[in-house]
């Protein structure tokens, strides 16, 4: 959809049935006219793609839907999603409905949010493009040169390749 992760999944649950409304147009959802108020933030890349499409959402939906998005960066997305600053009684009590992010959620912070009963759904929604920059003395520009394929850059970014030389 438009998260990486989503918690509180009886709220969720209303916002997917909403988006059903939205997209079959009937009018099954009954929310007794409240508004329902999703609210996330989290990493910057994907914005703009994550505000059109709140905007297009608020206005085809037949229910009263709020959606914000507040683009801080991943960490602290997570850390708002996770409630990891709270203490106390309120540790783990998160600020917002989802987060989004370019990093995935630490194997100490799933625990530790699990652990508190609570539960999370990661959704990959949107990829990001990378552009790949060298600067080798000696290697020549063009086709002749560096032969950059899918699976060098793949194993470039596993550190299997280190060296260029």
């Amino acid at each position: 959809f438009f998260a990486c992760w989503a918690k509180r999944y009886e709220k969720m649950k209303y916002l997917i049935a909403a988006a059903a409304v939205a997209v079959l147009g009937c009018s099954t959802f009954s929310s007794a006219g409240e508004v329902l108020d999703i609210h996330g933030s989290g990493t910057t890349n994907p914005s703009k793609c994550i505000w059109k499409l709140m905007g297009q959402f608020q206005d085809r939906t037949k229910e009263p839907v709020r959606l914000t998005y507040r683009a801080v960066g991943s960490s602290t997305g997570q850390k708002e999603f996770l409630g990891v600053n709270n203490t106390g009684t309120n540790a783990y009590v998160p600020h917002n409905d989802f987060g989004s992010g370019d990093i995935p959620i630490s194997s100490s912070n799933y625990e530790a949010f699990s652990a508190t009963g609570k539960e999370m759904v990661h959704l990959p929604f949107v990829l990001g493009a990378i552009s790949i920059f060298h600067n080798i003395p000696g290697v020549p520009d063009g086709p002749s040169g560096l032969n950059l394929t899918s699976c060098v850059l793949s194993q470039i970014f596993k550190r299997e390749i280190k060296f260029w030389d």
